[in-house]
């Protein structure tokens, strides 16, 4: 389980699935997922494609490491209208690479 929060609390929870062409059901360099990862709302705002975007960012991520599992379970809580796509790209995403690569090993 991966959370990021600005709030202080678990925010929306998402199921993150994904599976790719290579034999051990990961993504290898230059490999792509077809339909993207499959992002499923458990709780929380359903009506944020900010939200959305951030874990199918992620999970394309997770996606392409040697060790990735074949779910994610995401916790988001970003306060409404704080960020916008391109600060979520350029400062959340990063720092969540970098948890989700220690917990990875």
């Amino acid at each position: 389980m991966v959370v990021a929060t600005q709030l202080q609390t678990l925010g929306t929870v998402m199921h993150i699935t994904f599976e790719g062409s290579s034999a051990s059901g990961t993504l290898q360099a230059g490999e792509s997922l077809a339909a993207g990862p499959e992002v499923r709302v458990l709780l929380g705002r359903r009506d944020d494609p900010l939200l959305e975007a951030c874990a199918r960012a992620l999970g394309t991520w997770v996606a392409l490491q040697p060790s990735a599992p074949k779910a994610l379970l995401f916790a988001l809580g970003l306060a409404p209208g704080t960020a916008t796509t391109e600060e979520v790209r350029a400062k959340l995403l990063p720092a969540l690479q970098v948890a989700v690569a220690e917990a990875l090993q």
